[in-house]
């Protein structure tokens, strides 16, 4: 078994989970809101470990197959090819790198709507004061 393939049997429920979180709707109770980011605040840190594992793991293919590939092909060909043979470990760094940004995103939304419903929730007369 490859590593890559080791790594993904390790981690592909860590990736699952986290899409699964993203898909889930904010709530608009304040407190609920404030859970959800935590929540996905405490998986941030996770995906960061396993962004970094995987761009190892495409570092170490790319140095293996540039190791393979033939000293006779021009610049512009081993680099095409070096693309093609690293490709499932370029796209499981990809999906890692996409998962954290929406992360990043989705607790800066969080953050704002939290923001606005300390200022004008109408439950506390405009006031939001019960976190």
């Amino acid at each position: 078994m490859s590593q890559l393939e080791d790594w993904l049997k390790i981690n592909n429920p860590t990736l699952l989970k986290v899409r699964d979180l993203l898909a889930e709707k904010l709530s608009d109770n304040p407190v609920i809101l404030v859970q959800q980011i935590s929540t996905v605040e405490a998986w941030q840190g996770r995906l960061s470990t396993m962004q970094a594992e995987a761009d190892s793991l495409l570092d170490l293919a790319e140095l293996r197959e540039l190791t393979n590939l033939d000293s006779d092909l021009k610049a512009l060909e081993r680099e095409v090819r070096l693309k093609a043979n690293v490709v499932n470990e370029r796209r499981i760094r990809d999906i890692c790198l996409g998962l954290n940004r929406a992360i990043s995103g989705r607790i800066i939304l969080g953050m704002s709507l939290i923001k606005t419903y300390s200022t004008t929730t109408p439950q506390t007369g405009g006031r939001w004061q019960n976190i």
